[in-house]
C-alpha cells in the first residue's frame, strides 16, 4: 500500500494588485531572477512543515481553519 506524499506548507498570500505589482516588477528585473513565478504561485511561507503522508494533509488544513484571519 503506497501513500501519496506531499511539500506542505502554511502560506500568507497577496492580494490580486500586490500580485499584479510583484510581477510587473519580476518582468523589470528578470536578469537578476533565478526563475519565473506565475503570479498566482507568489506567497510568503509562514511555516514549512514538510514532506508529509496525504493521509495527514487534512488534520493541517483543520489547523489552518482554525487560525485563519481575514486577509491573512
Amino acid at each position: 500500500m503506497s501513500s501519496t506524499k506531499s511539500r506542505l506548507f502554511f502560506a500568507a498570500f497577496p492580494d490580486e494588485a500586490v500580485r499584479k505589482h510583484l510581477a510587473a516588477l519580476s518582468q523589470n528585473h528578470k536578469q537578476l531572477m533565478s526563475r519565473q513565478h506565475h503570479p498566482l504561485d507568489l506567497h510568503m511561507t509562514l511555516a514549512f512543515i514538510g514532506i508529509q503522508p496525504g493521509s495527514k494533509k487534512s488534520c493541517f488544513e483543520d489547523v489552518g481553519e482554525k487560525v485563519a484571519q481575514d486577509g491573512f
